[in-house]
């Protein structure tokens, strides 16, 4: 069923969950652009300058290019499948290797949480090579 419930500027509720909490490892290392958002307590602020300052515990939500941008970085093929009641985003590495076949509400989502995947597989992977 699709997170229907969109708070102001059209966010998902289970977006601006996820940015706080799964996704917090990607968003509060991010650095706001013009275009992302900054998510403070209940109060969602555009970002309107490079450099903007981030108020301790907010949380830097992404644009939709900003989250392919950071996705694409990490894949060698991002192809995002945007229906009506909901996306899809299917990831690939140089060798055609799925790396991820994520669902969501929304593409911004959708992206961050393929994202947030990729990288914890990864990161997984790297620990099961070189365990402490």
């Amino acid at each position: 069923m699709p997170d229907t419930d969109f708070p102001a500027h059209g966010f998902t509720e289970s977006y601006l969950a996820f940015c706080r909490k799964q996704g917090r490892s990607i968003t509060r290392r991010l650095t706001p652009r013009p275009g992302d958002w900054i998510l403070h307590g209940d109060t969602l602020e555009m970002v309107t300058s490079p450099g903007q300052p981030v108020v301790r515990d907010a949380v830097v939500i992404p644009s939709l290019a900003h989250a392919l941008e950071l996705l694409r970085a990490e894949a060698a093929v991002v192809i995002l499948d945007c229906q009506p009641d909901d996306t899809g985003c299917s990831v690939f590495d140089e060798m055609s290797r799925p790396l991820a076949n994520v669902v969501a509400s929304s593409p911004e989502e959708c992206l961050l949480r393929a994202l947030h995947f990729v990288r914890s597989e990864r990161q997984s992977h790297d620990l099961q090579l070189h365990p402490r």
